[in-house]
């Protein structure tokens, strides 16, 4: 298994590198993250996420400081909206793919997984590779690529952690660096990072030792947190991971919700959409808009019991199996679609029925589901069912 845990990735980058070549004159506008790595590029600061669809609207906590970095280093190097650029976050995206086929790999074997399980992963990733084009094109403006390969990096590091009779402080400050880096890049990893750690603790509980350097990456763990949560307190007024739950809330849940990202008039609110509502926001500011969105979808979920249900039931269901709408270049798989999405659908099914066979290896459904559960009561897009059992 050693050469197909080396193999399997080495072939993702290939065939995600020629992808973002090929597709490397296409452009897919500049999403959130793309908007505020200009404006740290050129104003020092996270800021205005909603500029290049409709106006600017001041510091934000909308996004993800690791993704928005990276892009910021890609324009300054590369200049902005240029082939080259484009072609560069495409790369980081397969690169961040075939890094998620090889933690899956690994955590595999560290679990003692059978033969099943790495043809599922195989399958998944190489053979039927649905993602590819999502992480390396329509994906390469989005936090979802790098904060999936930092959710797999994370959950391995955990589970290999196991093998470790004493914790070595190489391992205490590589899982602590991981877990905070990784939770400020998509919070609803935060939870699976606390149960991982408290599970480390407990079971070294007799060991002064492990003990101490497990107390060290939690404590660089909650540094990190930390200081992400202070910079959006200064500078947005919103002591948070994030500023845009409530947002999320109301767009996913109205009356017309189709249960993922639908960009039409049924969303006057949406900064994204609507200059009115971006006009509105950057004179309130994040935590105050954002508040009166939750209100409106608390509200409406509030009168609409059985619908938010359904709704939510829809959103699991859109997560294994995804709409055709969701996916921007399902037309190239013509009357192929709906076969590609079944079976994708159904070995999604079959990795989390694996990763369940184990009682003992709880930690990789910890890993599996917790990151998705959010966005059942939220809103689904295709790129996040890279957050459910990858792959």
């Amino acid at each position: 298994m050693g050469l197909l845990t080396t193999a399997a990735p080495f072939f993702g980058l290939l065939l995600g590198t020629w992808i973002a070549f090929d597709y490397r004159n296409v452009d897919n506008g500049a999403a959130e993250t793309v908007s505020s790595a200009l404006a740290l590029l050129h104003q020092g600061t996270i800021a205005d996420p909603y500029a290049t669809y409709t106006l600017p609207t001041g510091p934000t906590a909308h996004v993800s400081p690791v993704t928005t970095g990276v892009f910021a280093a890609i324009f300054w190097i590369f200049g902005e909206g240029t082939v080259a650029a484009q072609f560069a976050r495409g790369l980081v995206a397969a690169l961040c793919y075939a890094l998620c086929i090889g933690f899956a790999m690994r955590s595999a074997r560290c679990v003692g997984g059978r033969l099943i399980a790495f043809a599922v992963i195989l399958l998944l990733s190489c053979v039927f590779p649905i993602w590819i084009y999502d992480f390396a094109v329509a994906d390469r403006e989005y936090d979802q690529p790098m904060a999936s390969a930092l959710l797999m990096y994370t959950m391995y590091l955990f589970i290999h952690l196991r093998s470790e009779a004493v914790v070595r402080w190489r391992s205490a400050v590589v899982l602590g660096l991981a877990a905070g880096v990784g939770s400020v890049a998509l919070p609803t990893i935060l939870p699976a990072c606390m149960i991982a750690l408290g599970e480390a603790a407990w079971r070294r509980r007799d060991n002064r030792m492990s003990m101490r350097r497990i107390g060290f990456s939690v404590a660089l763990f909650g540094l990190i947190v930390l200081a992400w949560m202070v910079r959006n307190y200064i500078q947005v007024g919103a002591f948070g991971l994030r500023s845009n739950l409530g947002l999320e809330l109301a767009t996913g849940n109205y009356d017309g919700a189709l249960g993922f990202f639908s960009a039409d008039a049924s969303w006057p609110f949406h900064p994204s959409v609507s200059p009115d509502a971006a006009a509105l926001l950057a004179s309130m500011g994040e935590p105050a808009y954002n508040a009166r969105m939750m209100n409106l979808g608390m509200t409406w979920i509030h009168e609409h019991p059985v619908q938010f249900m359904v709704l939510s039931l829809k959103r699991v269901w859109l997560s294994f199996f995804p709409n055709h709408l969701m996916v921007g270049w399902a037309p190239i798989l013509g009357a192929y679609k709906w076969t590609a999405f079944a079976i994708f659908g159904v070995l999604k099914i079959l990795a989390l029925g694996l990763a369940s066979v184990s009682v003992r290896e709880w930690l990789l459904l910890v890993f599996c589901i917790l990151p998705i559960l959010p966005y059942y009561v939220l809103h689904v897009e295709f790129r996040y069912t890279s957050l459910v059992a990858f792959p």
